[in-house]
């Protein structure tokens, strides 16, 4: 048909040449009317693949000045392995492409000694009434990105944040006493460490002493010197604590106030739990909160 045009578009033009002018005019419209008759060359048009995952952007917290390095797990429902995302130290985020499915959401230390979760405790506002460490599942949608997956859970039993396959937590041991001013742990105990400060110039002697919560009762404690502004607790066996500093009746105490920026805004005294691991320092743990009501911490236990 291609070819057909150009003959037939001479063999009219021809014809008006040995015509006239009314031939020519004649000529001139079928041409314009052969032309607007053939077909353009057309590009078929691109489809666009669907999505087929879905995103999970979301966020980690620990019970500690700092977070140490872990592994989070985002293991769909009713799949043999969870997708496993490597968090370096004090990484508070992270994100993944996952297929499309109902995911939880957990974290473990590299070693499998202490776990955490995104909980209905955490949905409930992580509070002393917030007993629920059932895992949260959630929704992952193919071209959706689903926020605010917090695995900010510590604080539940054992056996409320599961083990991947294959995984199997080490046994808990026990340390020994505080000998202050030594550096030493074992395979069994961990330290505590942080900043000191107090609401006047200069920094007196203090007494710093992590309370043991997993012994109601008892304590470690270290005496740092006149003007020292940082301690460390060592020796202390694996398990929570809460730490408070004391200078001559007066008590300061890691607390959420003093995660909060100690400003006027800040009237939550809660002391803060402090997970303590075999071999490892948790430092960052500041006890500054000075600012609390009388009662809000325990009595200093060496008055």
């Amino acid at each position: 048909m291609r070819n057909a045009i150009p003959v037939l578009i001479c063999t009219l033009l021809l014809a008006g040449c040995s015509g006239g002018q009314s031939n020519a005019d004649a000529v001139a419209t079928i041409v314009a009317a052969t032309m607007q008759a053939v077909p353009s060359p057309t590009t078929a048009p691109t489809q666009t693949p669907m999505p087929s995952t879905g995103r999970v952007e979301g966020s980690v917290c620990y019970p500690a000045g700092g977070i140490p390095a872990l592994n989070v797990y985002l293991h769909q429902v009713g799949a043999a392995s969870p997708t496993v995302l490597a968090n370096g130290e004090n990484q508070t985020a992270f994100s993944a492409e996952l297929n499309p499915g109902i995911y939880v959401a957990y974290a473990w230390l590299p070693d499998f000694s202490f776990g955490g979760s995104y909980s209905l405790a955490v949905a409930c506002g992580l509070s002393v009434g917030c007993t629920d460490h059932s895992l949260v599942q959630f929704q992952v949608s193919a071209g959706a990105t689903t926020r605010g997956v917090a695995v900010c859970d510590w604080y539940g039993n054992p056996g409320d944040v599961p083990l991947p396959p294959g995984a199997q937590a080490p046994p808990s041991g026990v340390g020994g006493e505080v000998d202050p001013g030594v550096n030493v742990q074992s395979s069994n105990t961990g330290s505590i460490s942080g900043t000191l400060g107090f609401p006047s110039e200069g920094l007196p002697s203090m007494t710093v002493v992590a309370w043991d919560l997993n012994d109601p009762g008892s304590y470690y404690y270290t005496i740092t010197a006149a003007g020292s502004n940082s301690y460390q607790i060592p020796n202390l066996p694996i398990g929570l604590y809460q730490v408070v500093a004391y200078v001559d009746g007066f008590s300061g105490g890691y607390s959420s106030a003093v995660l909060c920026g100690l400003d006027a805004s800040c009237t939550d005294h809660t002391l803060i739990y402090v997970e303590v691991f075999a071999g490892q320092d948790s430092f960052g743990v500041n006890p500054q909160d000075w600012y609390a009501p009388e009662g809000a911490f325990p009595s200093n236990p060496m008055p």
